[in-house]
């Protein structure tokens, strides 16, 4: 593979529901490489590539820290979608990622927040899970054991991975459900709505990043 010499922003997507919205945000993508059997895109005008890594991250681990090596991005940036632990999170707000655990990993990690992005996008602390969080027991559960507000499968492994090679990170999720027996059903009914919310993200962060381009 070929990169440029400057160094780029990766957005990073488990889901192509997620990748999908941040090229449909700032159009003109175009596919450049296949990375173990997972597409990765650069944008045609701005120096921005994204790869979707999908759920369960750490099956993949190898693989993405051989493409990080490789593009040596200068920010990457985790945009996706997450459950609700906490009954005051909003359904459909974006939340600024500042302190992820994960169940199946003992040490928490710390995330730098971004002043300039907190009156958009509020701070909130993450649980990656190693299953689905279907169930209000389960949910309860995990918010009393680590009291974080928000739930995913796969950003903790993702930010391990960028701080082990000195990448700064910034991870953005968006809340889709509440992390019970309704998520299904919500995930389902409001699918529309919430692909909305995930592109308002991606433009509003795009604006962020490259002003001049507005």
């Amino acid at each position: 593979m070929i990169f440029p010499k400057s160094r780029p922003i990766l957005f990073v997507t488990a889901l192509s529901f997620e990748s999908q919205a941040v090229r449909s945000a700032r159009p003109f993508w175009q596919a450049v490489a296949n990375h173990s059997s997972r597409t990765l895109f650069q944008h045609a005008q701005l120096p921005l590539y994204l790869v979707e890594v999908g759920p369960g991250f750490r099956l993949a681990a190898d693989s993405f820290r051989e493409l990080l090596q490789q593009l040596r991005p200068r920010w990457l940036i985790n945009l996706g979608i997450c459950g609700s632990l906490a009954p005051q999170m909003s359904w459909g707000q974006t939340y600024q990622i500042q302190r992820i655990q994960a169940t199946r990993c003992l040490r928490p990690l710390e995330i730098p927040v971004e002043p300039a992005l907190q009156p958009l996008f509020p701070p909130a602390n993450l649980l990656t899970s190693h299953q689905p969080v279907l169930t209000a027991a389960l949910r309860e559960h995990h918010l009393q054991q680590t009291g974080a507000e928000l739930v995913d499968m796969e950003a903790y492994y993702i930010v391990e991975m960028a701080q082990s090679l000195d990448i700064p990170v910034l991870v953005l999720k968006t809340v889709s459900d509440f992390a019970d027996e309704s998520s299904l059903r919500i995930l389902k009914e409001r699918r529309s709505a919430l692909r909305q919310s995930l592109v308002q993200t991606a433009k509003r962060l795009i604006a962020f990043l490259f002003p001049e381009e507005k």
